[in-house]
């Protein structure tokens, strides 16, 4: 048996690597449905989403995360 990742949830490593794999598909998922719904490329969606997050922003904290 794989040890437990943290005391406090009871999974082995094999059931929390598979729960992080479902997880990175579900967020490609999400952002191909973006692209192909709204018809925006990668970098204008994480635009969008880090002026959701941080706006008003400035020029240079956008150049920073971009």
């Amino acid at each position: 048996m794989d040890p437990i990742i943290d005391p406090f949830i009871n999974i082995s490593r094999h059931e929390f690597d598979a729960l992080i794999i479902r997880c990175f598909r579900a967020i490609y998922k999400f952002e191909q449905a973006n692209v192909h719904g709204f018809g925006l490329n990668y970098d204008s969606i994480f635009l969008l989403q880090f002026l959701r997050r941080q706006s008003p922003s400035t020029m240079g904290a956008i150049s920073r995360e971009m």
